[in-house]
């Protein structure tokens, strides 16, 4: 996935879920966790709770999530959904 500059995507319910940058720099928020993560290429983070998982683009960054998450348990900006017609 790529997020520009201050994009944003949500997750819920994605306990167990590992977040992977690839490049860039990103701002990970977790509830009820207080503490701000930061990510650059080559970090990981695993999601630890079912609460709300923000994740911003410092910069504009490339990732993967991988495990844990469905499809209906993220929201991403719609620049970042798949076409219609997309498999």
């Amino acid at each position: 996935m790529r997020l520009t500059t201050s994009g944003l995507l949500r997750l819920r319910g994605a306990r167990g879920t590992e977040i992977v940058c690839a490049g860039g720099r990103l701002w990970i928020t977790e509830e009820p966790d207080s503490t701000d993560h930061f990510l650059e290429a080559g970090d990981r983070y695993r999601v630890r709770s079912n609460g709300k998982v923000v994740v911003e683009a410092m910069r504009d960054a490339t990732f993967e999530i991988l495990g844990g998450a469905t499809r209906h348990g993220i929201w991403m900006p719609r620049a970042l959904r798949p076409s219609a017609g997309a498999p």
